[in-house]
């Protein structure tokens, strides 16, 4: 009995740590400064549609604006070279279902992969 006990509690603890957690693979394109506010864009990443991430100008969206332009350089980066990356919200908006030229909700981590 315990030990059943204690795999559900396992269990719950694990679906907890993910809840609310949505990671978007995909190659960028489009990647845009909004020349009034300094907001970074990318016009895609598969299936994502002109997600707002952050801002080279001031803080924004929970992001320093030095930690934006490293992640401006890592976008630059992927689209000239066909790379992938790999955004990390706490959110439970699917990709796909983000609403363009907001905000990406809860955005907090961005790798560049293979």
């Amino acid at each position: 009995m315990v030990v059943k006990k204690l795999v559900v509690y396992i269990a719950l603890l694990a679906a907890t740590a993910h809840a609310g957690a949505v990671s978007c693979i995909g190659v960028p394109k489009g990647v845009s400064l909004d020349g009034e506010t300094g907001d970074v864009l990318v016009e895609e990443i598969s299936p994502m549609r002109w997600a707002r991430l952050c801002s080279i100008r001031n803080d924004a969206n929970g992001i320093t604006a030095s930690v934006c332009k490293g992640y401006l350089s890592a976008l630059l980066a992927a689209q000239a070279s066909g790379r992938s990356v790999m955004t990390y919200t706490r959110s439970t908006v699917e990709c796909g279902a983000h609403p363009p030229w907001q905000f990406l909700q809860g955005f907090y981590f961005l790798t560049l992969l293979n």
